[in-house]
């Protein structure tokens, strides 16, 4: 083969070489293993270059060797490929290496000489590469190989066995085996010995560096230690270490400050030393427990007690660090002096607390304040209503009307104040249930007539066709928010008409949109002051309130109700044009509504199919000895058939004595009141049919409503009421034989 075809084969070899190597290092993070790497790729290509050499004389002598050459050669070039795949050079080693040990064992048994210097040589390659790409064992077991390989030979040799020896060729063909015999494996070797020495002299170069960088890193540590020390030091809080018992091995100055003794007088003592006696088991359960169940982080509030003598409390964040079978090894605290704060917050609760007193001092004020005020007032309406059905002069009829009106309109204040406390309170919750629209509307504006009877203002109702009538919602809050803005243009519309409209303005099947608008011809408002005449107890001139009265909550009240009901209140006017209120709200329709099923184990309702009260025998509860009378004598004139019980107990006595067909229960009555004298009624009852029992109370209505079907009262009227709507209430629910579930 001339000398420049076998330079070309090298050089693409090494190409190649150099290629598996660049592209085989990107993928290898490890150092030294890529100068195993490099090593064995240009172990394969010397391998590659000998073996092709040498394959010519090899094939002459014996075939059988060829084949194993041309088998080292499959391997040898596979070898980079699956360095390449495994991301390693152990695994390819190890198979190219016992590939060319075998590759050597057959040119040796060629050669055909036990001890000659070639096969010696190879044996020294292989032994040396396999101790330094894989490690000394793997060198001891080549060794123990070349030394059965040469042994082997030596016996053969003995025994006169013929072998395909190269040795049987004289003249030029031996001394041209010479170069590669001898010169090849030199070669080798003075490529081994060149990378140790290369690997050696980069691994002191590496070491340099490396020892070169540790100082600098270490260098950098100490100073970040010391910028890190001095941090904790300043810092305002404490921050300290303790082991696994609870002694300190570090605090910082704050902590020297706070506990007043010096670093090493706190290092020798636990934190244990310092937490009051009252809260030690406190604490060490609380950390007892976060040790047993691992959890890394925590902050607890304790005391502790300094060198002179005063109890601070101290806010402190513990990191416990655990070794990793979970075993405690330290804790990392960061300690807070929260003094200040716990005084503050003490404060904050014993303000809360009464905050919350005051405000149900406020609520039982108001309620008592209810009673005593409706107490009287409802026997001056009652009275009054009975007056107007005797025969009087037109006189006396008016001056009558007059006390009426005044003792609704102080009810009116009184119901304002007390929606107002509920409201404030948040306690003001809406009651949704079927009404009826138009007859809702319809009452309210007739209610609303009643209050111009002396003016010359006409109240108009308009309202679109086909509005549903059927809804759900709150009847008795629209009638106050309806109410309110009639109330208040009437009170401020000399002359001149007032408009009620409601118009539809979107639908479905389940819902309905209306608008309401109020509007007046009255004094009207100045424009800048619209934004205020809905804050509580506001009127645009102080002037107004003595001329036109009021308690400026009317406006407040609505905004608030509508709120509750998604809505809003809004307001167009000009000083001296009037004033035009309006508001919508959605409602559902009736059809939405599911009957619901009677309860099992209930009480049968007795409903009535009286048209009058005559020979109906009630028991009237009552403490109020006015109430009594003027309830009595309207009941009188009604031809029933009263008794008279001073408060709850004596009128549990009276209902297990008579029968009844109706019970009128006042609530608030000394020795037992209303709500358990109805319990125990009740529970007397042993027949099929429950008597019905009316609340009739001048008490806050939402103090006593949500107890109502709690202690089982059929109905509710109101004091002040009126004859008429005590009459319709007694004759709906009066019974008689007929029952229904």
């Amino acid at each position: 083969m001339p000398i420049q075809q076998i330079i070309g084969v090298y050089l693409f070899l090494r190409k190649i070489t150099i290629y598996f190597l660049q592209d085989i290092m990107q993928e290898i993070d490890s150092h030294t293993e890529q100068i195993k790497v490099r090593f064995v790729l240009q172990l394969c290509l010397l391998f590659l270059v000998f073996t092709s050499l040498i394959s010519p004389t090899i094939f002459l002598i014996s075939p059988y060797a060829f084949f194993a050459i041309i088998v080292f050669w499959i391997i040898n070039i596979a070898t980079p490929f699956v360095i390449k795949y495994t991301n390693s050079v152990y695994f390819p080693a190890k198979i190219f290496l016992f590939a060319a040990f075998m590759c050597s064992a057959h040119i040796h048994i060629v050669v055909g000489n036990p001890e000659g210097l070639g096969p010696v040589l190879w044996y020294l390659i292989i032994i040396l590469s396999a101790s330094f790409v894989l490690g000394k064992k793997w060198g001891l077991f080549y060794t123990f190989l070349t030394i059965g390989m040469i042994g082997l030979l030596n016996t053969t040799t003995y025994l006169e066995i013929p072998l395909f020896g190269i040795n049987e060729q004289k003249g030029f063909n031996r001394i041209l085996m010479l170069p590669l015999r001898i010169g090849v494996p030199m070669a080798f070797l003075y490529v081994i010995i060149r990378q140790f020495i290369l690997g050696k002299e980069l691994a002191e170069e590496k070491s340099q560096q490396l020892i070169t960088h540790q100082k600098t890193l270490t260098a950098k540590i100490a100073e970040r230690e010391l910028a890190y020390r001095n941090l904790v030091e300043e810092v305002g809080d404490m921050i300290y270490e303790v082991d696994k018992i609870g002694n300190f091995t570090f605090m910082n100055n704050a902590g020297v400050n706070a506990l007043g003794y010096s670093k090493e007088e706190l290092l020798k003592k636990s934190i244990y030393d310092f937490i009051v006696p009252e809260d030690q088991n406190a604490v060490k359960q609380f950390y007892r427990l976060q040790k047993k169940k691992g959890i890394s982080s925590t902050y607890h509030q304790l005391q502790i007690q300094t060198q002179s003598g005063e109890i601070i409390w101290i806010g402190q964040r513990t990191k416990m660090i655990f070794d990793k079978t979970g075993k405690l090894l330290k804790s990392l605290c960061v300690g807070r002096n929260i003094s200040v704060h716990r005084e503050i917050d003490i404060m904050l609760e014993k303000a809360k607390d009464e905050a919350v007193q005051q405000n149900k001092m406020k609520t039982n004020f108001m309620s008592a304040m209810s009673h005593e005020l409706k107490t009287p007032l409802n026997a001056v309406v009652a009275l009054g209503h009975g007056l107007l059905e005797e025969d009087l002069k037109e006189e006396q009829k008016e001056d009558i009307e007059t006390i009426l009106f005044s003792a609704n309109n102080l009810v009116d204040i009184v119901n304002d104040l007390l929606d107002y406390n509920l409201i404030e309170a948040g306690r003001l919750q809406l009651k949704p249930a079927p009404f009826d629209l138009l007859e809702t509307v319809k009452k309210t504006v007739h209610l609303s007539k009643q209050l111009i009877k002396n003016k010359a203002v006409n109240i108009q109702w308009n309202n679109s066709i086909n509005i549903p009538s059927k809804l759900i919602g709150d009847a008795g809050r629209l009638v106050q928010i309806l109410n309110n803005l009639l109330h208040n243009a009437v009170k401020f519309t000399r002359e001149g008409t007032i408009e009620l409209s409601i118009k539809q303005t979107s639908e479905t099947d389940k819902w309905v949109d209306l608008y309401f608008e109020v509007k007046d011809s009255g004094i009207g408002i100045d424009p800048s002051k619209l934004d205020h005449i809905f804050e509580r107890f506001t009127q645009i001139d102080s002037t107004l309130s003595r001329e036109y009265g009021g308690t400026g909550l009317g406006l407040s009240i609505v905004k608030n109700l509508l709120h509750q009901m998604g809505s809003n209140i809004q307001v167009k006017s000009e000083l001296g044009k009037g004033a035009t209120f309006f508001f919508a709200v959605q409602f559902p329709k009736q059809e939405l509504l599911v009957k619901e099923k009677p309860k099992e184990n209930s009480k049968e309702l007795c409903i009535s199919n009286r048209d009058n009260l005559e020979g109906v025998h009630v028991l009237l509860v009552e403490d109020n000895k006015i109430n009594q009378l003027v309830t009595k004598k309207i009941l009188l004139k009604w031809k029933t058939k009263v008794d008279i019980a001073e408060n709850g107990q004596i009128g549990v006595d009276k209902f297990k004595q008579n029968h009844y067909d109706l019970i009128l229960m006042d609530i608030e009555m000394p020795v037992l009141n209303g709500f358990d004298a109805t319990k125990q009624i009740r529970a007397l009852e042993d027949t099929d049919c429950s008597i019905p029992i009316i609340a009739v109370t001048a008490s806050a209505v939402t103090d006593i409503v949500r107890q109502l079907e709690t202690y089982q009262f059929t109905d509710l009227v109101m004091k002040p009421f009126e004859p008429k709507e005590l009459y319709n209430k007694m004759l709906e629910h009066c019974t008689e034989a007929t029952k229904v579930v």
